[in-house]
């Protein structure tokens, strides 16, 4: 065993100083492969010797073990005699020989103690050389390139090279290499695979797919050197483990060492007693443990040496190690930013924002996009020109009496010509997105998903286009009709699917949405009639005075620029009321409902002046007289 301790360990310095000891240069990878071949064959060897040595080990233990146990028993034993001794100087020499033996049970409990932890040192550094090697194999046959890639790690096979005029076939996305190295991160997907929109649209070119290659294989190179570099981090972890276990070992031998010395002087003193007492046989045999002790001694001692080499053999190793480190992460470094280089070329080629890219695509795609943008155009131009005629062919004359169909197809043109721009823009712009090569169902999902959003958050929107649809539909009023909605009078300026703009009398113009209108009363819809409550004195002739309103009603309507506005004549009521001032006279008028206020402002204009020429007399509330005198 000790000519095989030897061995190895001149073996270890034979491979640190010839394979180690170099300057900083970079190893071929032949050399590199050469190396780590003689480290595995040297661990191998000390694997072996481990092994036997563990073996022996224990077999020691076993036995230190059993001596342990045979002088316990013989203290007990002792003890239970000087218990049951009386005599004094009897008592008083088994004393000094428990003194003695319980000294002796002492030292041999901590060698085994000893024993037992180098036991489990040298069990835990078999275990270690064990997986350092495996580590080691695995670095060499990544070297030797027989290492097994996992599946998930396998490059992704080129695509054959694109026929002119036929598209390339679409690839399989694929995952992107992970990083390997603590705080460097893991590759993105393959390169080419980020624009998917530019493969879908065009296909790809012979660069395009060369490119891609060879940043799979940059890719594929730089994940090799960090699986490199994670190994020779194994590797060194692996080797610092080995160092501390044979530290551990160092200090357990320097530990024996001391017992065995004091063991040394045990058994000398021992052959002082044997040959002072001149016994003989007892001289004799403390002359024999004198010797066995001895050679513990140098046994231990050579042992303390070997593991002293070994700590510097490996310590020599790891500074190789160290040096390597350097050239191993270089290189990796290198090979990451080459794959980066390659990645954002393949990257560029691939990108929508290259020129040639934008080239290809306005050539393929342009003149399909042109042409819908074309009739989409015309059909805007189709619309904004002739709605209102489409819209007065449809409506023909319409409902209402005496009224041209112009107002309500105006009306209608107003609303749905927007109506049906907006369409045409929304399928235009789809059309052209398909032209373009997007993917339109894609486009359409979406915004299903985003219109269903909407409509939950715009309810009242909905209703206001709603309401406003019905309102056009059933003609509940048009442009320029006097109309009543809610607590606002006016006429109806602009009518669309969502709003209705009332413009009052003085002026202001109200934007009523179309959710919140629950009723309509409309003042111009087929026909107006006038109200006249003329109000007159008690002492007054009323027949007299219902010719003359009738009479001045009669020659407003006969009048030319009156006459096409009366649909029919006056019609007088009669007495209406007696009222606190007056008697209350009522007659009407119907009229065309845009002339309403006009005839109506005429006829009572005429009115007061025919009463003042015939003196007949309005009366007024006494305060209204008080206040003309």
């Amino acid at each position: 065993m000790k000519i095989v301790s030897v061995v190895i360990v001149a073996a270890m310095f034979a491979v640190s100083i010839a394979v180690y000891s170099q300057d900083a240069q970079v190893e071929t990878v032949a050399e590199r492969v050469v190396r780590i071949e003689k480290v595995i064959e040297s661990d191998k060897a000390r694997l072996a010797e481990l092994k036997t040595d563990l073996a022996e080990r224990e077999e020691t233990f076993e036995r230190t073990g059993r001596d342990l146990t045979k002088r316990e028993a013989r203290l007990e034993a002792l003890e239970a005699q000087l218990e049951s001794t009386v005599d004094p100087d009897e008592r008083a020499a088994l004393q000094a020989e428990i003194d003695a033996d319980r000294e002796k049970y002492e030292l041999v409990k901590s060698m085994v103690d000893l024993a037992f932890q180098t036991e489990i040192t040298v069990r835990d550094q078999t275990q270690a050389l064990e997986t350092k090697i495996g580590i080691d194999q695995q670095a060499l046959d990544a070297l030797l390139g027989t290492a097994k890639v996992p599946a998930a790690q396998l490059p992704v096979a080129a695509p054959a090279m694109p026929q002119p005029g036929v598209a390339a076939p679409a690839q399989p996305a694929s995952g992107g290499l992970p990083g390997f190295i603590p705080g460097i991160p893991g590759a993105p997907a393959t390169p080419g695979t980020a624009p998917d929109l530019v493969k879908e649209i065009l296909p790809e070119t012979a660069e395009q797919i060369e490119a891609r290659k060879q940043a799979e294989k940059s890719e594929l190179a730089a994940e090799r050197a960090d699986q490199a570099v994670l190994t020779f981090l194994e590797r060194k972890a692996a080797l610092q483990e080995q160092i501390d276990l044979e530290k551990l070992l160092l200090e357990t031998a320097e530990q024996s060492k001391v017992n065995v010395d004091q063991a040394v002087q045990i058994r000398q003193q021992e052959l002082a007693d044997a040959i002072a007492g001149e016994d003989r046989a007892l001289t004799e045999r403390a002359q024999k443990n004198l010797v066995t002790v001895g050679q513990a001694l140098r046994t231990v001692s050579e042992e303390i040496d070997q593991r002293e080499d070994t700590v510097e053999g490996f310590y020599l190793r790891m500074q190789a190690l160290h040096e390597e480190q350097l050239a191993v992460t270089e290189e990796a470094e290198r090979m990451r930013e080459e794959a980066e280089a390659a990645r954002d070329e393949s990257i560029w080629l691939d990108s929508p924002l290259n020129p040639k890219n934008i080239i290809r695509w306005a050539l393929d795609r342009g003149p399909d996009m042109l042409a819908v943008i074309l009739v989409v155009g015309v059909l805007l131009v189709i619309i904004k020109r002739f709605v209102h005629g489409i819209a007065r062919a449809m409506v023909g004359k319409g409902r209402r009496e005496r009224r041209n169909a112009a107002t309500r197809a105006d009306t209608l043109a107003l609303s749905f010509g927007s109506a049906a721009t907006v369409v045409i823009v929304v399928i235009g712009a789809l059309l052209v997105f398909e032209a373009a090569g997007v993917n339109v169902a894609t486009i359409l999902g979406g915004a299903a998903i985003l219109g269903v959003a909407i409509a939950f958050g715009a309810q009242n929107l909905m209703r206001d286009y709603f309401n406003g649809f019905v309102i056009l539909i059933e003609d509940q009023y048009e442009l320029n009709d006097l109309v009543t909605i809610g607590d606002t009078t006016g006429r109806v300026e602009r009518v669309s699917l969502r709003t209705t703009a009332l413009r009052d009398l003085q002026g202001k113009l109200h934007f009523i949405p179309n959710g919140e209108i629950k009723s309509v009363t409309n003042r111009s819809y087929e026909w107006a009639q006038i109200v006249f409550d003329i109000r007159v004195s008690y002492k007054e002739n009323v027949d007299r005075v219902m010719d003359e309103l009738l009479s001045v009603t009669r020659e407003v309507c006969a009048e030319p620029e009156y006459k096409d506005a009366i649909i029919e004549e006056p019609k007088m009521l009669g007495v209406d009321a007696f009222a606190e001032f007056g008697v209350i006279i009522k007659f009407v008028l119907k009229t065309v409902p845009s002339e309403l206020f006009r005839i109506k402002r005429e006829i009572l204009r005429r009115i007061k002046n025919r009463f003042d020429e015939l003196g007949i007399e309005i009366p007024v509330p006494p305060a209204a007289a008080v206040s003309r005198r």
